[in-house]
């Protein structure tokens, strides 16, 4: 038997085997639920597309890409590619600013590059001393973080780009989350730990200690800030208790690293995917696997929109998905509707009284 006809059966296996882990949705159980696939890397299979973000309104995606070094602005209605500019080498992340004026790219060039969001005009760049691996917007859009190959993270105030402040750990930074005050800052990509820094002195103020063989890989911060998330390259994913740095648990479902987590809007739900040809859904009230998406290539990136309505995904095939975040309620329509029947029935009754 060929080696390309082995490959394909062990791919067959391997997905029938993933799919027997978990069940088909049913009532109350999220699913994914693919809505369109877009090629944002030309270079396909030999490309890779490392970042998606959601504009904050959800209109849009924007992506990064590894070989054809493009940074890239897609309608999320039809998946029209709105613009697209790019670096002089691979762009590793993008990041709309919270009013959605701004989108910024960190790239191997050693540069952070700031563009109008809604024409892709650059506004300015600040150089690092190294490629720029990570980046993240402070959920007030006053601050810009951003993480170093080399283990330097930087705090910059935003719009003007001056530094704030630095900091750093050994080896490359690789995920960046701030907390929902702005007042830490979760750095991910020291071999022993994910770190929790003080944003106003920028000292380490809690770590979260990993057994790992090689640096960690993803890592988020629950939207409610009771959890932290950290994903590697031997297929855990850890969580904590913010508080006090306690391992609460320890999942791996795959032995594949694990490239990219994200908590759903309503911390609900913990979805992460890597070097498996799944998203993987799992419930935070008990740490149940409840869904895997339909197959796809090795994923780099996925995240939720801001209302939790959709997750974009980013792949290694050049690929960026959009799926649909189905909650699995039969009777969220229905609800939805009653409430919009009554809300303009009480504005259609205030117009009469006035």
């Amino acid at each position: 038997m060929s080696k390309l006809r082995l490959r394909l059966l062990g791919m067959l296996l391997l997905a029938g085997l993933a799919l027997a882990q978990a069940p088909a949705p049913t009532q109350g159980v999220p699913f994914l639920r693919l809505v369109w696939s877009r090629v944002a890397d030309f270079n396909g299979e030999l490309g890779s597309v490392e970042c998606a973000e959601f504009s904050p309104d959800g209109r849009f995606i924007a992506s990064a890409t590894k070989y054809s070094n493009e940074i890239a602005v897609w309608r999320v209605a039809d998946g029209a590619r709105i613009w697209a500019t790019e670096a002089e080498q691979e762009v590793e992340r993008v990041a709309f600013s919270p009013d959605g004026k701004w989108l910024v790219s960190g790239s191997e060039d050693d540069l952070l590059r700031v563009f109008h969001a809604d024409t892709g005009k650059l506004h300015m760049t600040l150089k690092h001393t190294e490629g720029i691996d990570s980046l993240r917007w402070s959920p007030d859009g006053t601050m810009l973080a951003t993480g170093e190959e080399t283990g330097i993270v930087r705090v910059w105030a935003m719009p003007a780009g001056t530094l704030r402040g630095q900091g750093e750990v050994v080896g490359p930074i690789n995920e960046l989350d701030f907390t929902s005050d702005g007042k830490f800052l979760l750095v991910v990509g020291d071999r022993t730990g994910a770190r929790l820094f003080d944003v106003a002195t920028m000292h380490v103020a809690k770590v979260f200690h990993v057994n790992g063989v090689a640096p960690p890989t993803a890592g988020r911060i629950s939207p409610d800030g009771s959890l932290v998330a950290v994903g590697g390259h031997e297929g855990k994913v850890y969580v904590w208790r913010m508080a006090d740095a306690k391992l609460v648990r320890s999942i791996n479902y795959t032995g594949q690293k694990v490239e990219t987590l994200a908590f759903s809007p309503d911390g609900g739900y913990l979805i992460y995917a890597g070097h498996d040809p799944h998203i993987r859904v799992v419930r935070v009230s008990d740490w149940a696997l409840v869904h895997l998406s339909q197959p796809v290539d090795n994923a780099e990136y996925v995240t939720f929109s801001r209302n939790g309505s959709f997750v974009a995904s980013a792949h290694q095939d050049g690929v960026v998905r959009l799926w649909v975040w189905m909650r699995g309620d039969h009777e969220l329509n229905k609800r939805l509707h009653s409430e919009l029947t009554k809300k303009q029935a009480e504005e259609d009754a205030a117009n009469r009284d006035k």
